[in-house]
């Protein structure tokens, strides 16, 4: 495995957790509403914010620097430079922002 499959493996893993974890609370959050029950819905919004915090932000984290890493690795030919070097420029100044 190269280190541009790993890249791409951890992109579509973590764009399905992330995209995923958003519907299944939007499915969980139409049958609370449906219950009318007050105490559930208060149980709802304290699930929910633990899992957008320990699920949601760190998968969509992972998703923007793994397409970083992603453009920085890739070979695509049909990409205007001008995006490519957009992104590459991203992806440096995230690089020292972090290093510092």
């Amino acid at each position: 495995m190269t280190s541009y499959e790993l890249w791409l493996f951890l992109h579509i893993s973590s764009v399905v957790v992330w995209i995923g974890g958003g519907v299944l609370g939007q499915v969980f959050g139409v049958l609370t509403q449906r219950a009318k029950n007050p105490v559930e819905s208060a149980a709802y919004g304290r699930n929910m914010g633990w899992v957008a915090n320990r699920v949601l932000l760190p998968s969509s984290i992972v998703v923007i620097l793994t397409g970083m890493a992603l453009t920085e690795k890739g070979n695509w030919g049909g990409i205007s430079p001008s995006c490519s070097s957009g992104w590459s420029a991203a992806s440096r100044s995230w690089r020292l922002r972090s290093a510092t």
